[in-house]
């Protein structure tokens, strides 16, 4: 669930300030316990607002790209350490889109999107994520150790999550919630790498054994 406050006027100039200015804007984002001890990190992510023309002339969404963003649909602008209280805030922050990420080695500890507005203070709660997925990679039989494992919802309107299988080839991944997702993953085998494969996964535990079979050479 998702609690907005709305503090800020947004119609109101301050004295010796450029009326024309964005206005900074506050986030506080808040998790419950349980999820927060099995996270490793906060990350608040922006989208870009910027719309281009193609050559055909329509007009079609660019998202930024910073040097350590997992895609190019967002930008990484802060990764907090995990906080006892469980609770983060950000502050000067531009008006746009966000979205508020825990991260665990296995996938995701939870997402939220939000619109902040300029000079707006907000609350933000994180949901827990809702989806487990579990297999075993194999590439022609042998399972695949310390292989890294990504998924994203097939919009991507989210960030990647991504986890890595054990020494016996084994993953468990969460997921925000049931969805369509393109699987991709990259194996220190023969340097294997695949992405752009679909599968849908609902609420609770789901398997997905991921099967290579690589070419006989004559």
């Amino acid at each position: 669930m998702r609690t907005l406050i709305l503090t800020a006027m947004l119609g109101a100039v301050v004295v010796g300030q450029n009326p024309n200015e964005k206005l900074a804007a506050a986030l506080t984002v808040t998790s419950a316990p349980d999820q927060c001890a099995k996270a490793t990190a906060m990350e608040l992510w922006r989208k870009s607002s910027e719309r281009i023309p193609d050559r055909a002339g329509h007009s079609y969404e660019r998202f930024e790209l910073g040097p350590n963003a997992v895609h190019a649909w967002f930008t990484r602008i802060n990764r907090e350490p995990i906080s006892s209280e469980c609770r983060w805030m950000f502050s000067d922050l531009e008006p746009g889109n966000y979205i508020a990420l825990l991260v665990r080695l296995d996938g995701s500890g939870g997402s939220q999107k939000t619109v902040i507005d300029a000079g707006a203070t907000q609350t933000l709660a994180i949901p827990a994520p809702t989806v487990t997925v579990s297999g075993i990679l194999t590439v022609d039989g042998k399972p695949q150790a310390n292989a890294s494992i990504s998924m994203n919802d097939r919009t991507w309107t989210r960030p990647t999550v991504k986890t890595t299988t054990d020494a016996d080839g084994r993953y468990t991944m969460w997921l925000d919630r049931p969805d369509t997702y393109t699987v991709g993953f990259v194996t220190a085998y023969k340097q294997l790498a695949m992405d752009g494969q679909v599968a849908s996964f609902d609420e609770g535990a789901n398997r997905l054994d991921i099967q290579v079979v690589l070419p006989k050479r004559n």
